[in-house]
């Protein structure tokens, strides 16, 4: 199931209308519906107020792998396009000898699938902002 149709089922199961999801996460009902059919991901900043607009874990948004994260689960990795290396930027923080022993593959996995602020990034000081941003988020799911 993707994001974007995990996003739908919560919200239908909430009864809550797409306006008054948008309006309560802070987005439009257009873009909203745009991520629920899965014509667009949502960026973290925007998954991160999705999770707590609907009351739940961020983890029940990104679906299994994520709340397998830093748990050693082996995530599809050639689903995220990570057979044919890392993202640039995103290699160099894994080899970062404060953070790289934090980023499993599940959590490389997740990192290549989302975007910050609308782009993917493309440094390793934004790929450590989208880390930093999500790391919270999954620490109380261990």
């Amino acid at each position: 199931m993707s994001i974007g149709e995990r996003i739908r089922v919560l919200r239908q199961g909430r009864r809550l209308t797409m306006q008054q999801l948008a309006d309560a996460a802070g987005i439009s009902q257009s873009h909203l519906s745009l991520i629920e059919r899965s014509r667009t991901q949502p960026s973290a900043e925007k998954l991160v107020r999705l999770a707590r607009a609907l009351d739940v874990a961020l983890a029940d948004l990104v679906g299994p792998e994520g709340r397998d994260i830093g748990r050693g689960q082996a995530p599809d990795l050639a689903a995220v396009g990570l057979m044919g290396g890392l993202a640039p930027g995103l290699a160099e923080l894994r080899d970062d000898p404060t953070f790289g022993g934090e980023l499993t593959d599940d959590w490389l996995s997740l990192l290549s699938s989302l975007s910050l602020r609308g782009r993917r990034p493309t440094t390793k000081r934004d790929w450590l902002a989208l880390y930093l941003l999500m790391r919270p988020y999954f620490a109380d799911e261990r």
